[in-house]
């Protein structure tokens, strides 16, 4: 299983902007690729970080996600203060149960 993460940093007042990206529809259309096995979207007000954290099956499906990434960056590139950081991580042991956890609308 691999692990692809993206890190972003929002604009001062912009962290909810960033986060709320991510909602059901784009987690959907994430869900609906080859291989995915899971995305979760954690947020720290403190740093006004971003980090989103999409597991796949394999290398190749993992890989193949990324015009997803690009076509998202270019979207959200104006609720941050610098350019997202991406990385992979083979993923070394997972303990994952169903959950889905969506902002209620405002």
């Amino acid at each position: 299983m691999e692990a692809r993460t993206v890190i972003a940093e929002a604009n001062p007042g912009q962290l909810d902007q960033l986060a709320d990206f991510w909602d059901h529809e784009r987690t959907t259309e994430i869900r609906s690729l080859d291989g995915n096995r899971g995305f979760l979207v954690l947020a720290d007000p403190a740093t006004n970080r971003v980090i989103a954290v999409s597991l796949w099956e394999t290398t190749e499906e993992a890989d193949a996600a990324y015009e997803l990434f690009e076509t998202h960056a270019s979207v959200i590139r104006s609720f941050m203060s610098h350019e997202p950081q991406r990385e992979g991580f083979d993923v070394k042991v997972a303990d994952l149960h169903e959950a889905s956890i969506h902002p209620s609308p405002s």
